[in-house]
């Protein structure tokens, strides 16, 4: 793919300083970019570095003096590196509406138009999967499930019996929708597993990556809403609720029963304790551990999270503890000294 900066800006309704006809061939960032690479500076601090690179043009929200390379203008710099990088990026296009002879097709299993399925995938009886849907090589779909339209099911995830997937949804490789939860009652001395007979449905929209896991629930349904995107290695337990366009990073652990509201944003490595409701438009900060209720719209942060502001104050404190002891010993020193010399006298 090649295209040169006066088209490129064009498809980006953009402004262009500079020549029109310098030759791009791929997207890097500042300082590594190439003579055949555009690059962007979407914050201040990046514009200094643009002076250095030898990439063939910029994205930039404004007009930078004195830079040598051509510069696309946009309103949103990231928003228009988006769509150049689906420019550059290699589509996975397996064969339209092929079926590979080893995949295993159940009893009464109804098959959408153009859908594909790649080596060794096995459709259980009574699933419905929908037009233009693509299931990649050794990916297995249990019984009773429902998978929508112009999804794309990557290799090895297992989709558990009786799950519902919406329309336009990704699983990467390795993702597992419905398992058994991890709900064990003590007894006869030993933790016994409880039953799981609900299901798991995932809406429209929702892309899951790689080696996630989401569980089965106990009874009725873990849900994960429209439009959420959810990370590499995260944990859903059963019959947690996840609300609307969400973003959840990478080795993030949510526990069962959770509810989690709208357009809510958790970091990396953030673990919420079980039965806990989150509100709609919260940030969890990464490696916070949520043990109690967040009201929506706020920002938390530490382990147990606290809201910003007292968490701010927390770490304050604790960093100046060293020198707070050394206060006070020098006190208990001095209140000593002056016991000893009260008794002299």
């Amino acid at each position: 793919m090649q295209i040169t900066t006066g088209r490129l800006a064009a498809r980006l309704g953009a402004r262009i300083a500079g020549c029109t006809e310098s030759i791009i061939s791929g997207v890097s960032g500042i300082e590594s970019a190439t003579m055949q690479q555009i690059t962007f500076a979407a914050e201040e601090k990046s514009l200094a570095l643009l002076y250095k690179s030898e990439a063939a043009a910029v994205i930039v929200n404004q007009f930078v003096e004195g830079l040598h390379i051509p510069q696309i203008i946009v309103p949103n710099v990231n928003k228009s590196l988006i769509c150049t990088l689906k420019l550059f990026t290699s589509p996975i296009s397996p064969k339209k509406g092929y079926i590979d002879p080893s995949a295993i097709i159940g009893n009464n299993v109804s098959l959408g138009r153009n859908i594909t399925l790649e080596p060794y995938v096995v459709i259980e009886e009574n699933c419905k999967i929908g037009d233009n849907t693509i299931i990649a090589a050794g990916s297995k779909i249990g019984r009773n499930t429902i998978i929508g339209a112009n999804c794309r099911i990557d290799s090895n995830v297992s989709i558990y019996h009786d799950c519902h997937i919406g329309n336009q949804v990704i699983l990467q490789a390795g993702v597992v929708i419905g398992s058994s939860g991890f709900g064990y009652y003590y007894y006869d001395d030993s933790h016994n597993l409880i039953p799981h007979i609900g299901t798991v449905v995932i809406e429209d929209f929702v892309e899951i990556g790689a080696n996630t896991c989401v569980d089965r629930a106990k009874f009725d349904a873990t849900r994960i809403g429209a439009g959420t995107k959810i990370d590499n290695l995260v944990q859903i337990g059963h019959n947690t609720v996840i609300g609307r366009c969400c973003l959840i990073a990478g080795m993030t652990g949510i526990s069962g029963s959770c509810t989690i509201g709208d357009g809510v944003v958790m970091g990396g490595q953030v673990g919420v304790s079980d039965h806990v409701a989150i509100g709609n438009k919260s940030m969890i900060a990464a490696q916070s551990g949520v043990m109690r209720d967040i009201p929506p719209g706020k920002k938390f942060f530490g382990s147990p999270a606290k809201e910003r502001r007292k968490a701010l104050k927390s770490i304050s404190l604790i960093e100046h503890l060293p020198e707070l002891y050394d206060r006070i010993r020098q006190v208990e020193v001095e209140i000593r000294k002056s016991k000893q010399e009260t008794v002299f006298h």
